[in-house]
This record gives C-alpha cells, sequence and structure tokens, in this order.
C-alpha cells in the first residue's frame, strides 16, 4: 500500500487505475445502454431503471433545447430530492448547458447571490411549498427570465424563454 485509504478500497481497484474522460450524459447513456432494466433510482416505492431515466434525460434535454436553453445558458436547479433533480440535471448538461445547484436549505441572500453570480437566467423548481415561493420571490425581484414550475416527479416539456412561469 502506498497510499492512504488504499486499503479501504474494492479488491482490484487501485489509486492509479486510469480515470475514463467523457461528460456526464454520456457516463449515463453507457450505464443505459449496459443496464438499461437495472434500478438506479426507486422514489415512493417506484423503481426508475436505467433505460426509464435516460429517456426522461433525453426528453428533458429535448425540452431545454427547444426552449433555447442549450450551450451558453446556464440552468438553476432549484429542487428536492426526488427524480427531478437528476433528469434535470442531466438533461441540462445533454443540452449543452451548465447547471446551477440552489440548495433549498440556503437562506434567500445566499440563493440571490448564487443566481446573480451564475448568471443563470432559467430555475427549474417544484411546486412543493417550501421552494414555490422563494423561486417567485427570485422571478419577482428580476432575477430570472424564466421559472419552470414542476409537479412532483412529471417530465413536460418545458416553455420558451419569453414565458416567465409556467407549470408543468
Amino acid at each position: 500500500m502506498t497510499h492512504p485509504g488504499e486499503q479501504f478500497y474494492p479488491e482490484g481497484v487501485h489509486w492509479d487505475d486510469p480515470i475514463a474522460r467523457g461528460t456526464l450524459p454520456d457516463l449515463l447513456s453507457t450505464a443505459a445502454a449496459e443496464y438499461a432494466a437495472r434500478t438506479v433510482i426507486e422514489f415512493r416505492d417506484r423503481p426508475i431503471s436505467y433505460g426509464e431515466l435516460e429517456a426522461l434525460v433525453e426528453t428533458a434535454a429535448s425540452a431545454f433545447l427547444r426552449a433555447g436553453y442549450g450551450k451558453g445558458s446556464t440552468v438553476a436547479l432549484f429542487l428536492g430530492n426526488t427524480p427531478d433533480h437528476p433528469i434535470n440535471f442531466f438533461g441540462a448538461l445533454k443540452a449543452g448547458a451548465r447547471v446551477v445547484h440552489l440548495s433549498p436549505l440556503d437562506g434567500d441572500i445566499a440563493l440571490s447571490h448564487k443566481l446573480a453570480d451564475s448568471g443563470a437566467r432559467v430555475l427549474v423548481t417544484s411546486n412543493l411549498s417550501a421552494l414555490l415561493p422563494t423561486a417567485l420571490k427570485f422571478l419577482e425581484k428580476g432575477l430570472l427570465d424564466c421559472l419552470r414550475c414542476k409537479r412532483l416527479f412529471r417530465m413536460i416539456p418545458l416553455s420558451s424563454p419569453s414565458a416567465n412561469l409556467s407549470m408543468a
């Protein structure tokens, strides 16, 4: 053993193993091709397979692109621990956008700073009572051009960037 912690590595894994290069969406696509039927997420007793996640990510990526949020755009995610988060995370990346994570645990000042500093003009959130009122404040303050509100784990395409608020 030459490196601290190496004793805890799984058998056959070494600190200097080559690291595969690529994008996160490509990594998901590879996993989906290899393990399509295998469960990747279970939410509220509903399993979601790699294949299903990949299809939902494709839908999200297409929706981001149709709405004009692709390469050069920054998309903020203000979501809880639901499948909506990985779906929109991988979808935005696949569309070519940068992603900013906003924690529901942060206060208004910190969230406002993160939005302004990141340049994100679109925010994806859910209709949860803990998230939507805060997100609406950002729209009212002029920190956003578009607020995309999702019903809990339901994928419907984004509206156009010219719409201020859309519910799906």
